[in-house]
């Protein structure tokens, strides 16, 4: 290939790479501007989504995880569609941005937020009426089950049963701050 030949590839390289940043930047711009809102609301099943007059517009039934891929969302759009139907995260997110709705707090909303400073050591014993319920047998740590979906885990032993199992980090927060003498106080009993 002669000089001119490669000074002419460079020159196409150029101009057909230019755009291509531009709309990369674009892009990553437009993705940007969507993760802040993404970034402060949390979706879980369940959960139900007001207008400023707390009239109730939105209610996420259920969700699917796609390994690699966004959240689906199972809704019922309480206004317009009797019928729920699925919604991609990103078009669940627009929606409830471009409509100003806000989350209705609900109970397990409460609890994580109380229970979140809450941290598990191995060996700890939680009590209900005086006699031991649950005792703390891992540390927690992150567990992929056979759905690839990785999740907080801890080791329990619940004593009523006497068994040892693994479970979600979340659920025994809320377990042992529901049920347990040591947050009684706290729960206003």
């Amino acid at each position: 290939m002669s000089e001119m030949e490669m000074m002419e590839t460079e020159d196409m390289v150029e101009e057909v790479a230019s755009p291509v940043e531009n709309n990369s930047e674009d892009k990553m711009a437009s993705e940007e501007m969507a993760m802040p809102a993404k970034s402060n609301l949390s979706i879980e099943e369940g959960d139900i989504f007001v207008q400023s007059d707390m009239a109730v517009m939105l209610n996420i039934l259920g969700i699917t995880q796609v390994v690699g891929a966004d959240p689906i969302y199972k809704v019922r759009l309480m206004a317009t569609h009797l019928v729920p139907f699925f919604l991609g995260e990103v078009q669940l997110f627009e929606y409830i941005a471009n409509k100003e709705l806000m989350k209705l707090d609900s109970y397990r909303d409460f609890v994580e937020a109380t229970t979140e400073s809450l941290v598990f050591s191995e060996g700890e014993v939680y009590t209900q009426n005086g006699s031991e319920f649950l005792k703390i047998i891992s540390i927690p740590f992150v567990y992929r089950g056979d759905d690839e979906i990785a999740r907080e885990v801890i080791g329990v032993e619940l004593s009523k049963s006497g068994t040892v199992e693994l479970r979600n980090i979340d659920e025994v927060k809320a377990l042992v701050y529901g049920n347990s003498d040591q947050f009684a106080n706290m729960r206003g009993e």
